[in-house]
């Protein structure tokens, strides 16, 4: 797994669930060690679940929100939750992660 070179800064707070999209957001950004940028989405998060604030600096173990269902969660888009036929249902994440502005597969990062 790629070592992140510093904590990351929330550098958006999305709130609402609009009919279609990730619902509640909080998007982090930082540097990995060769210094290219990196930037984590968590989509779908609960209702009044976000802890952290635009421009915070948050760092490992810190609690960023809580697992939710918000927003459009009835396509086939990939994330951590339950699956069954290419449909989430219920309390899902969603993370996309891009580096050096392209996505990624999240697992090279996350596991």
């Amino acid at each position: 797994m790629p070592d992140i070179g510093t904590d990351l800064k929330c550098t958006s707070v999305k709130t609402g669930s609009p009919a279609k999209g990730g619902g509640n957001q909080v998007v982090l950004s930082g540097k990995l060690q060769d210094e290219r940028e990196i930037e984590i989405t968590l989509s779908h998060l609960k209702n009044n679940s976000i802890r952290v604030k635009e421009g915070q600096t948050v760092g490992l173990n810190d609690i960023i929100a809580e697992v939710g269902n918000t927003g459009y969660t009835g396509n086939s888009e990939r994330g951590f939750g339950d699956w069954y036929e290419g449909k989430d249902y219920g309390y899902h994440l969603d993370i996309k992660i891009k580096v050096g502005g392209k996505y990624v597969d999240p697992e090279t990062y996350l596991f």
